[in-house]
């Protein structure tokens, strides 16, 4: 290992926002809150002479209910951070650590300059950044090429996040259809009727 990278690398300071437990949270919030958001944000998009107010207000209960959670709240207070666009220290710190996984005598600061320069041509919030490079450390048999790096990255499935951090926004405009009446109103619901129940003259 070359010695440009060994300080950093060993992750002895400038561990940056992002731990295993909020990487572990997120994944988690998959299967908890992600749901609960989605069917807020569903609850937007629907047209107004098919949202019932009691889905409306299903909907809010489950919303509210995970705004108080005390795991969301952290998670949430988590994720701000960890959305933010990587830095070059933050980029060479994690190739470092990556790359003292694979023990060599190579001079590997050339490799380091181009993986850098390579990763930061757009910009890689620290969360994809940091568990793009802990699943190569534990599933990559050898030292990865900087191809299969930019591959790791560019195969981590944050798609859920974003509807994380919109929950309380969400939470809001809902409450707000609700309060504004958008919705279907039971006096002027369709009624229909198959052939047997329909009445007379109908």
């Amino acid at each position: 290992m070359n010695e440009i990278i060994k300080p950093d690398a060993r992750g002895t300071r400038n561990r940056g926002a992002v731990s295993v437990e909020l990487i572990t949270m997120v994944q988690s919030a998959r299967q908890k809150s992600y749901w609960v958001s989605s069917r807020l944000q569903n609850c937007l998009m629907e047209r107004t002479d098919r949202l019932r107010e009691s889905e409306l207000r299903s909907a809010i209960a489950e919303g509210e209910a995970m705004l108080a959670n005390e795991e969301y709240q952290r998670l949430l207070a988590g994720l701000k951070p960890a959305c933010a666009a990587a830095t070059s220290a933050e980029i060479k710190q994690q190739l470092g650590m990556l790359l003292l996984a694979f023990p060599g005598r190579d001079d590997l600061s050339a490799f380091v300059e181009i993986a850098v320069a390579e990763i930061a041509t757009e910009p890689v919030s620290r969360l994809r950044l940091v568990t793009a490079f802990r699943n190569l450390r534990r599933f990559a048999r050898f030292r990865p090429s900087i191809s299969e790096i930019l591959e790791a990255l560019v195969d981590v499935d944050l798609g859920h996040v974003n509807s994380l951090l919109k929950l309380p926004d969400r939470v809001k405009a809902v409450r707000m259809r609700l309060a504004n009446g958008d919705f279907v109103q039971p006096a002027t619901a369709r009624i229909t009727y198959s052939g047997d129940e329909a009445p007379d003259g109908l």
